[in-house]
């Protein structure tokens, strides 16, 4: 979705329990929908809050938004992990995806494991890596 004046858009996957909630706090703010979506929710919703919106939105989601006003680009995904999110940058190539795959089959992307990495997932018990590091270099 891209807002009417070009100047955010936004990739999404998810489910915003509390949006009528949300809708009604924005609307008291003056702002206007053109549709019922989520999507169009959360682009008003960070537009009113910036990065601080992730404190209201409750459900399971995963997003992209590209500010041009503020030449940032904000992804995020719900407390709990629940809708996947990864990303890569690396020598000036950015990509995100719902699915490691997506990511990993770009031609682009070196394939090196992080052996550390590998040797912390196994000897954590809890099977998962410690930030930052990822399984691949």
């Amino acid at each position: 979705m891209i807002q009417k004046k070009k100047t955010s858009v936004i990739s999404y996957d998810g489910k915003i329990y509390n949006a009528n909630c949300l809708k009604k706090y924005l609307i008291e703010k003056g702002y206007k929908f053109k549709t019922n979506t989520d999507k169009e929710l959360i682009l008003h919703l960070y537009k009113n809050l910036g990065p601080d919106c992730l404190k209201k939105l409750h459900g399971p989601f995963a997003f992209a938004i590209y500010d041009k006003e503020r030449k940032l680009f904000f992804l995020a995904r719900d407390h709990f992990g629940i809708k996947p999110l990864y990303y890569y940058f690396k020598k000036g190539l950015f990509l995100f995806a719902p699915e490691l795959k997506v990511i990993i089959n770009n031609p682009r992307v070196k394939k090196e494991l992080d052996f550390e990495a590998l040797n912390q997932y196994f000897s954590t018990g809890f099977g998962c890596i410690p930030a930052p590091r990822t399984i691949f270099k």
